[in-house]
């Protein structure tokens, strides 16, 4: 697959590095110390080939989560909303505080993911996140803020293009969806219940799931299934592989709860690359072609009632 012109990234481009601080010797040698003394075992730790070969892993997941992390955003939504006032009886009036019939501004506000895809501040994230929304605020991995604004949306991919006024941004490296397998390995990453940077990992566990999901079942749609666990907040965050490259933004979960069941649903890349160019060209997409040929294939009503996008919301 040919990647985007927009999606390719500078080829200079470092790897972020992480700027924790360590604590200084003398501190990891008395944390030492006081491990040692909390235990009188003679055992010694496990070692050979197997566990040299999961440590491999993990050490990859932790490279991953590091090489991504400045590139994935958590989007903060506010849509404002007037609400009229109630007929109260006679009499009721001061125990409420307000006149009759007075409207008032209800607040609504949201959080989702999103991941950078250009330097110049372009980021992707789904529509859903930012469907009317009157103001944005984009929170970076080192804790800064910035308003975004949403350039376009696309409710036939649920998907969504947001601006903010940045450059030199850590834009994420873009993989080939066509190309990941079942069973390969995938991390996801984003703000579930609002806690950012949150990384979680898991499988492919199935390709070119149809659900009618996207746009009332009217969309296009051709997911990535995983079991990384995906919850509300995650939506329009990255779902890579291990070379730390966007295959997918997590958009859906199928679940009884509205948590995480192990069935999360991410729109491939290949299907984004070309509705982020098109955005951020012409403002909107434009199409040529009737989509693929299973655009509107019915969805088991006994499933459908589970489906549960992926954006946390609150009132206030």
């Amino acid at each position: 697959m040919t990647t985007p012109a927009f999606l390719r990234n500078d080829p200079t481009a470092q790897e972020p590095v992480l700027t924790n601080p360590t604590p200084p010797p003398n501190r990891l040698a008395q944390n030492s110390a006081a491990l040692q003394d909390f235990s009188n075992s003679d055992k010694q730790p496990l070692g050979g080939q197997n566990l040299a070969a999961a440590e491999g892993l993990s050490t990859a997941f932790r490279n991953v989560a590091n090489f991504v992390r400045e590139s994935v955003v958590s989007i903060n939504t506010i849509q404002t909303r007037v609400v009229g006032g109630r007929r109260l009886p006679p009499g009721f009036q001061e125990f409420f505080g307000a006149p009759e019939g007075q409207q008032r501004r209800l607040e609504q506000t949201g959080m989702g993911s999103g991941v950078v895809v250009r330097r110049d501040g372009y980021i992707l994230t789904n529509n859903h996140v930012v469907e009317g929304a009157d103001e944005l605020q984009i929170e970076f991995s080192d804790g800064t803020t910035t308003a975004g604004r949403i350039v376009g949306i696309d409710p036939q991919t649920d998907l969504a293009v947001v601006k903010v006024e940045r450059e030199n941004l850590s834009a994420i490296p873009i993989g080939d969806s066509e190309r990941i397998q079942v069973g390969d390995w995938v991390i996801a990453i984003g703000s579930p219940f609002g806690l950012e940077q949150t990384v979680t990992a898991g499988i492919i566990s199935g390709k070119n799931r149809v659900r009618g999901i996207v746009d009332d079942g009217h969309g296009f749609e051709d997911f990535l299934q995983t079991d990384a666990a995906i919850n509300p907040g995650n939506s329009g965050g990255p779902l890579v592989n291990l070379r730390g490259e966007l295959v997918g933004i997590n958009t859906a979960i199928m679940s009884r709860s509205g948590s995480s069941a192990g069935i999360g649903f991410a729109i491939p890349v290949s299907i984004a690359g070309p509705v982020v160019n098109s955005i951020i060209e012409h403002g909107v997409v434009r199409r040529g072609f009737p989509g693929p040929n299973h655009l509107g294939r019915p969805t088991s009503p006994s499933l459908g009632r589970h489906w549960c996008r992926c954006r946390y919301r609150s009132n206030r």
